[in-house]
Parts: C-alpha cells; sequence; structure tokens
C-alpha cells in the first residue's frame, strides 16, 4: 500500500461505517439513531453536543454506544447493532468493507507530511528514565486497545518512521 493509499484508508476509516441506509425521510428523522464512539476523550465534543441539545434542536434522536477499541465496533455496525460509527482503521474494519457489509462514508483525519494527526504519549517518569524520541521506545511496553485495533496499526507506524524493529516495541 502506497502512502497515498494509506492515507487516503485512514482519512476515509476515521468517520467511517454508515453505510446502512441514504438519507432519512421525514417520517424517519424521530426515530432513535445509535452512534458508536470510542471511550477517548477525541468523542467528548459529540457527547457534549447531545448534553446540549443540538442534536435534539435538530429533531435527531442520538443515543450513543461505547466501545474499548475499533474492531468491535465495525462489528457492531455490520451486525446493526449501531447505525453509524465514528472509528479508525483495522483489520476488521477493512475486511467488512472489502465484503460490502459497511461502507466508509468520509473521514476526519488527514496524515499531512510534516503535521502530525496523533501524538506520543509519555509518563513524567518514562521521560525522565530517557524516553524522549519514538525511537526510545525499542524495549519499552506501548499501550493499545486491543489486538488489530487502529492503535496496533499506529504503534507500527511509529516504529516503522523511527528506524526501529517493530517487534521491538512490547505492545500491551
Amino acid at each position: 500500500m502506497t502512502n497515498t493509499t494509506r492515507r487516503t484508508a485512514l482519512a476515509l476509516a476515521t468517520l467511517a461505517l454508515a453505510g446502512l441506509a441514504g438519507g432519512p425521510s421525514p417520517a424517519a428523522a424521530a426515530d432513535p439513531v445509535r452512534v458508536g464512539l470510542l471511550s477517548l476523550t477525541s468523542h467528548a465534543p459529540s457527547i457534549l453536543a447531545a448534553g446540549k441539545g443540538y442534536f435534539a434542536g435538530e429533531g435527531l434522536d442520538v443515543g450513543f454506544v461505547s466501545f474499548q477499541a475499533a474492531q468491535p465496533m465495525a462489528v457492531a455496525i455490520a451486525s446493526g447493532d449501531v447505525d453509524f460509527g465514528v472509528t479508525a482503521i483495522s483489520g476488521s474494519l477493512i475486511s467488512l468493507a472489502e465484503r460490502g457489509v459497511v461502507k466508509v462514508i468520509g473521514g476526519a483525519l488527514q496524515e499531512t507530511e510534516g503535521v502530525p494527526g496523533q501524538k506520543i504519549l509519555a509518563s513524567k517518569a518514562a521521560h525522565d528514565a530517557g524516553l524522549a524520541t519514538p525511537a526510545d521506545l525499542a524495549g519499552k511496553r506501548f499501550g493499545i486497545t486491543t489486538a488489530g485495533s487502529s492503535f496496533h496499526y499506529m504503534a507500527h507506524k511509529i516504529a516503522d518512521g523511527a528506524g526501529i524493529p517493530r517487534d521491538s516495541i512490547e505492545l500491551v
């Protein structure tokens, strides 16, 4: 996969997986919509918007279903447990999209050269112990949500970008 293709796939997959139907009819506008979100602060704006009544003000009855990782959300969309999801790329998303079970309808993240779309965080203790650059992750533990998740993918991208072997980072 080329860098352009990867960037495009990531951009499209971040706001992925609606594809269950076209636009709602006016009569269906009041029907509840179940939206899958990751349990991350990056998804807080949607919850805040609901709390402030923005969706209700537009005649939308939005309910949120929280997921710990992107992969189970893709499966939930395919099964109809949620109507729409805002997530990142995962192995199951790619597989389900290739089979036509889910449709990617937009994207929210663009990887642009020199503009990191994601941040790498280290605790103060780890930083004080010498973890100052991505290359310093070799021999360290790196937290991901689950195997095959978008964070798993990002860990490999970090290793590749830092010029260290992927297996030199312990994924936990």
